[in-house]
């Protein structure tokens, strides 16, 4: 999915049961808890952050692919609870597909994802008083007239000590026929 334009027009969520079976960490990941798309249960998030697990995924939004009768969805993934030390998360808006009508899903890849940093502390990235909290909160519109589907989804610039600095909305496009592809 492609990002464009700002958007103020939000459709109302569609939800499913949470996604599970979540790939594997990249080789050589020194911390594989913490990237989007890794399980997180079982893993303890830092204390003082709020968080119970270092990852929490919500799937918001589903499609059901007319020629295969798979399922597929946008994931709201929060992951690397407290970056900064100030108890918040990164976001990033992944997809899933189910091929047994929704009763386990797989997270296959990053649709939309900010072009910044995600580890935890990374100063050289945001040597300043802020840091971009990523891409979430994704609400899914399928317009089968266009063949496109859109993603509304929102961005933050957070304060590190704590607090947001700015909210943007967002949309992107794709072809349905590329059934939620990063490259689509």
């Amino acid at each position: 999915m492609s990002p464009s334009s700002s958007t103020s027009a939000t459709p109302p969520p569609t939800t499913a049961p949470p996604p599970s079976n979540r790939p594997p960490p990249p080789p050589g990941s020194s911390e594989p808890v913490d990237r989007p798309g890794s399980a997180g249960a079982g893993f303890p998030a830092p204390a003082g952050s709020g968080y119970a697990q270092k990852n929490y995924c919500d799937l918001a939004g589903v499609w059901v692919g007319p020629d295969t009768g798979d399922w597929y969805g946008l994931v709201h993934n929060e992951f690397t609870p407290q970056p900064f030390g100030d108890g918040l998360h990164f976001d990033a808006i992944d997809y899933a597909v189910s091929k047994d009508q929704g009763r386990t899903w797989s997270i296959k890849d990053h649709v939309i994802t900010s072009p910044c940093s995600t580890t935890r502390g990374d100063t050289s990235a945001f040597p300043q008083q802020t840091y971009d909290y990523g891409d979430g909160d994704q609400r899914l519109f399928v317009d089968t007239a266009s063949g496109y589907f859109y993603a509304f989804y929102g961005s933050r610039i957070v304060n590190k000590g704590g607090g947001w600095g700015a909210f943007y909305g967002h949309v992107a496009r794709a072809p349905i026929a590329g059934k939620m592809a990063p490259s689509s």
